[in-house]
């Protein structure tokens, strides 16, 4: 089973990101945590609004999410 935690435009509370992460690998489930995907290049036109992507900023993130999708399901 995999989770996946999606792009936040500001992540105020790393702390949850650290538990939640804790938990899944104590669990044996693979986490992706993709809530800083845009931390380096945060551009607005990445983001509808302070809760959603953009279809700019959905495509570049679900390209990604598809590679490592791949990478995973491929192994």
């Amino acid at each position: 089973m995999i989770f996946v935690a999606s792009p936040i435009y500001s992540d105020q509370c790393k702390e949850d990101n650290v538990l939640v992460a804790k938990f899944m690998k104590e669990n044996q489930y693979k986490y992706l945590d993709y809530t800083d995907f845009f931390k380096n290049n945060n551009s607005l036109t990445y983001w509808k609004d302070m809760a959603h992507m953009s279809g700019t900023g959905a495509n570049a993130f679900s390209k990604q999410l598809a590679k490592d999708l791949r990478g995973l399901v491929i192994k």
